[in-house]
């Protein structure tokens, strides 16, 4: 299995169902801003590629996602995000446009 090297530690989460959270870290990668997409078994099953930061922030926002340290979800308290080293197992849910709003 393919391991994939990512440094952010700034979570976002969302809830999509009991007991299951998708996550993401916002990633600069050679001037892109990519955005990666992880299961709670740690494993990257999609990413999108943004053009700033500030549009993946907002993409994140619109489709559900909010900080896991968002002190007013309180998240760190009943859940916890996924922890290195992050696998592959690529599932296009975003990326293809039928769960995401661009």
């Amino acid at each position: 299995m393919k391991n994939i090297e990512l440094n952010s530690e700034t979570f976002w989460v969302k809830i999509v169902d009991f007991l299951q959270q998708n996550w993401a870290l916002i990633e600069m990668i050679d001037d892109k801003v990519i955005v990666y997409f992880i299961q709670d078994a740690s494993m990257v099953f999609d990413k999108i590629e943004f053009k700033t930061i500030e549009d993946a922030e907002k993409g994140l926002l619109k489709n559900g996602f909010k900080l896991y340290l968002d002190n007013n979800e309180n998240f760190q308290d009943f859940i916890v995000p996924p922890k290195k080293p992050y696998g592959e197992s690529p599932r296009p849910i975003y990326s293809s446009g039928q769960y995401w709003k661009f």
